[in-house]
């Protein structure tokens, strides 16, 4: 049942992904906007979301400052790993 499901599921979002290409190719839909993004970007995000430091050198955001210090080290550890040369990228 379950796997009949999927497979009407799948047929279908493949007939919706022919006909939008179909109309993009004919011009009659705008190109959607790139989604590309890096995990650099991602981690800028989360770490402007929950704090920064302003230009005064003073801590502001909704953590405590040594939880933000910390996840801003652990972001960078993982930036450095997945820019290190020869790693695979994979989309988000």
């Amino acid at each position: 049942m379950a796997d009949r499901r999927l497979a009407d599921l799948i047929r279908d979002l493949d007939v919706k992904l022919d006909e939008q290409e179909r109309r993009r190719s004919t011009g009659a839909e705008p190109e959607p906007p790139s989604l590309d993004r890096t995990i650099s970007d991602a981690a800028d995000r989360f770490l402007l979301q929950h704090g920064s430091m302003g230009e005064d050198g003073v801590y502001r955001g909704n953590l405590a400052h040594g939880t933000w210090r910390k996840y801003r080290s652990s972001l960078r550890f993982l930036i450095s790993f997945v820019n290190r040369p020869g790693s695979r990228r994979w989309p988000m």
